[in-house]
């Protein structure tokens, strides 16, 4: 019954106030928290917000233990361990502009046995430059559709830890290009190949490496640039105090990702009754609005943060807008 009338009663995060405005607080987060966070960048573009923060609910939902009708019997971690619901939920929607990297030609090596000009097979010889690679690895039959689908998935991965990657990708396999490299070095039949000698054969050698990547033209460069940024959506949960990097549970759902939240000063106003994204987003910019008025310097993104089950009443609700700000003394 208290969570109907708006009783917070499971964990929030400690926190210090600074100071308190006529409509704000600035509050000092000081701990570091683990956070377990789904990006929309893992969802069909097609999928309006509210459907997003629905199935990313869920995810997360289950990532902890949380059923629609309680506890979990396998929460979807490794360690199968339930772990507490806290409050906030956090959601945030951030503007990301559209970039696209160029890639260098592969140079042409000295002497390898080069394609037989007579045959039909299209193979083309060259160096593969020493890279510097991430690399994911897994296990069972993988189809195209497989490949597109981890490699979409380990590529959010890496940009949302900050890795820069040296070319964009495309999720396009085709199976029978191994046949025409096989015939070139000459696995099922004589090498279709010319030099240093007549059909050489070649040793073959593992892995098989499908390119899954495409050289812009300058027409989709152009086209790169002028885009509209792309809108990256978030929810998340932040674990229990207790948790570290090292202790909290891994996430067998690759859509989890699981992170640091570092310390920080941020200002918050708390308004009630049902918020969506929409009304947030409204609430954020007359906020931010007031704190340039006040002189305060803003570091980042707002984010929207949630403290109460769907079932409480409207104006029992507790919604916060935070804006993080410089912890400079002239707050």
């Amino acid at each position: 019954m208290g969570t109907v009338l708006g009783k917070i009663s499971v964990e929030t995060p400690v926190h210090t106030v600074l100071r308190t405005e006529e409509t704000y607080q600035v509050r000092r987060y000081e701990g570091t928290l683990v956070q377990a966070q789904v990006s929309s960048s893992q969802w069909d573009s097609s999928v309006d917000e509210k459907a997003f923060h629905n199935s990313a609910f869920m995810v997360l939902a289950e990532y902890i233990g949380l059923g629609v009708m309680g506890m979990l019997d396998s929460p979807k971690n490794r360690c199968n361990v339930a772990i507490a619901m806290t409050a906030p939920v956090i959601m945030q929607s951030i503007s990301e502009p559209i970039g696209m990297n160029t890639t260098v030609p592969i140079a042409e090596a000295a002497h390898p046995p080069v394609q037989d000009m007579e045959s039909s097979v299209p193979a083309k010889v060259g160096e593969r430059s020493p890279p510097t690679l991430a690399v994911y690895g897994g296990s069972w039959w993988c189809v195209v559709t497989r490949v597109a689908m981890e490699t979409e998935l380990f590529i959010t991965r890496l940009k949302d830890a900050g890795v820069a990657l040296a070319r964009p990708m495309v999720y396009k396999l085709y199976i029978s290009t191994f046949g025409i490299l096989a015939q070139y070095i000459g696995v099922f039949s004589p090498g279709m190949n010319s030099r240093p000698s007549p059909s050489a054969a070649i040793t073959m050698a593992t892995p098989v490496a499908p390119e899954l990547a495409f050289e812009p033209t300058a027409e989709m460069a152009a086209s790169v640039v002028t885009a509209q940024p792309t809108v990256r959506k978030t929810l998340t949960f932040l674990l229990p105090a207790q948790y570290t990097t090292e202790t909290a549970p891994i996430p067998t759902d690759i859509r989890v990702k699981l992170s640091e939240r570092l310390p920080q000063t941020v200002a918050v106003y708390r308004f009630t009754w049902s918020c969506d994204m929409p009304r947030a987003a409204t609430e954020a910019e007359q906020f931010i609005t007031r704190l340039t008025a006040d002189g305060v310097n803003v570091t980042g993104p707002w984010s929207f943060a949630g403290y109460n089950p769907p079932w409480t009443l409207p104006f029992y609700r507790t919604n916060e807008i935070h804006v993080p700000i410089s912890d400079s003394p002239n707050l």
